[in-house]
């Protein structure tokens, strides 16, 4: 499948962008955490557009499911580029549902670092949460 220009240079600035954000080592390296969001967002944004350019143009959709926690609410992940849409979705829309950690809405995650492997991420009423 021949892919055009265009997106072809989307493709390797999306490529480039990714690389060059995480050579930065910013969780480590910035302490700013502002920036950090930033940093964060833009490599998810422009995940987001490689896995989409992936389904789309090349019809082949990135699927593998290797530590990639299955939720169907409030929107169904099953695989890396349902997660990456997810995560995306939640940092650039203030208002998605993705931030609502609970059926009853009562608990809502917005932005959490968790750097290496950790047996969980937040305590609540003695209950311990991995996510």
């Amino acid at each position: 499948m021949e892919i055009d220009f265009n997106t072809k240079c989307q493709i390797l600035d999306d490529i480039s962008t990714v690389e060059h954000l995480l050579s930065l080592n910013p969780f480590c390296t910035i302490t700013d955490r502002e920036v950090q969001k930033a940093i964060f967002t833009e490599i998810m944004i422009c995940l987001r557009d490689l896995v989409a350019k992936s389904t789309k143009v090349l019809h082949k959709k990135i699927d593998f499911d290797d530590d990639v926690i299955i939720i169907s609410q409030p929107q169904s992940v099953s695989n890396v580029t349902d997660l990456i849409s997810f995560v995306r979705n939640a940092l650039c829309h203030q208002d998605s549902e993705n931030h609502k950690f609970d059926s009853n809405n009562n608990i809502v995650l917005s932005y959490n670092v968790l750097i290496g492997k950790a047996p969980n991420i937040i305590n609540i009423d003695g209950k311990r949460y991995w996510i």
